[in-house]
């Protein structure tokens, strides 16, 4: 069965959740379902490459000072190869990571281009009356292209955000106990900080959501209408249109 014929064959959802972030992070992750093991790859290799990352930056902290302490050649030599080793390790993890990360995004593309066009087919003609064209193609192209940067980027680096700083908090308490109680409040602040100003970037976020709708409507529904704006003289009016929707 090739990609395509599963595509088709995955009936989308039932109903429209609510609009909140909670039920719209469920939403988002039931496309998810059929390629649990591309994410989950594609997150491990996140995760070792950001712990390499931690693991370089330790090891080559421990050269530097052993270096000012008078160490050889000799005694640094093996570090400096590990080092070495540890970082051309950690370019090819990098390029894994996008990789799996935007092969599983692109995948989920078409299943959600399967399922605005499932709606659109489900609502015809009645509910499309109303509906401007360029709202249509909108949904179907850039607002699903949009969602491509949840999948390859957002849904990989919440889970390493959380993973990777626990991992420290834990070295770093087994190497000293003050160390930790020093980096658990800033870890706690930079977890915290989102949510304090959540309501705020809900708000902005809607509208530039909303106002970067309505100025791609326009702009298709102006290129579909070119031939009656050219013919009726109304050049003009409509760049002008244009531009306010883009201030």
């Amino acid at each position: 069965m090739t990609f395509m014929t599963r595509v088709l064959q995955w009936d989308p959802p039932s109903e429209v959740a609510p609009e909140s972030w909670p039920t719209g992070l469920r939403g988002l992750t039931r496309a998810l379902r059929p390629y649990w093991g591309l994410f989950a790859l594609a997150t491990l290799a996140g995760l070792t490459q950001h712990g390499l990352n931690l693991a370089t930056a330790a090891m080559t902290a421990y050269v530097v000072g052993a270096a000012i302490d008078g160490a050889s050649w000799s005694e640094l030599e093996p570090w400096a190869w590990a080092i070495a080793a540890l970082v051309a390790t950690r370019g090819v993890l990098t390029f894994v990571e996008q990789w799996l990360g935007h092969d599983l995004a692109f995948r989920l593309l078409a299943v959600l281009r399967h399922w605005i066009y499932w709606g659109v087919e489900r609502i015809a003609p009645a509910g499309l009356m109303r509906r401007r064209s360029g709202d249509l193609a909108a949904a179907a192209m850039q607002d699903a292209e949009k969602l491509e940067v949840f999948y390859a980027h957002t849904s990989i680096e919440t889970i390493i955000a959380v993973v990777i700083p626990a991992i420290g908090l834990v070295a770093m308490s087994i190497l000293h106990p003050m160390f930790g109680v020093v980096t658990l409040p800033i870890l706690i602040l930079m977890a915290t900080v989102p949510f304090w100003l959540i309501r705020y970037a809900n708000r902005q976020g809607r509208e530039v959501r909303d106002r970067t709708g309505e100025l791609q409507s326009e702009v298709l529904d102006s290129i579909h209408g070119l031939r009656e704006v050219v013919m009726f003289g109304r050049e003009e009016d409509r760049l002008n249109r244009l531009d306010r929707f883009g201030r």
